[in-house]
């Protein structure tokens, strides 16, 4: 399994529940955050995932782990069965996710400002 992160922005993403965070070492994700206090390899983590078939199929065949529903992130659902999570660095431009009507108005700005 893998997924996509990028460079936090600002200080204000770190203290924004919105943007899940994520710790990384050696290209593997080590810990999710909604809030934290860290900052030592601290990345946004986009929300991608590429699974191989197997995972995807075991994946879903698991209940929500206690992690899961606590902090409303289903990736520990696999990392709680043992699934190592390998990350890459995005190497888009724009990162936004689109969880509030704020995120969908700056969405739309910057879809209008770039001809999308």
């Amino acid at each position: 399994m893998a997924t996509l992160y990028s460079d936090l922005i600002s200080k204000s993403d770190i203290n924004n529940p919105n943007i899940v965070k994520v710790v990384v070492r050696n290209g593997i994700a080590l810990n999710f955050f909604r809030n934290t206090k860290l900052q030592k390899n601290l990345f946004i983590h986009q929300g991608v995932y590429a699974f191989k078939y197997k995972i995807l199929k075991d994946f879903i065949s698991w209940k929500p782990s206690e992690n899961e529903k606590n902090f409303k992130l289903e990736q520990f659902r696999a990392m709680d069965n043992g699934v190592t999570i390998n990350v890459l660095k995005s190497v888009s431009e724009v990162h936004l996710g689109v969880d509030t009507e704020e995120d969908l108005n700056r969405a739309n700005e910057i879809a209008k400002e770039n001809n999308y």
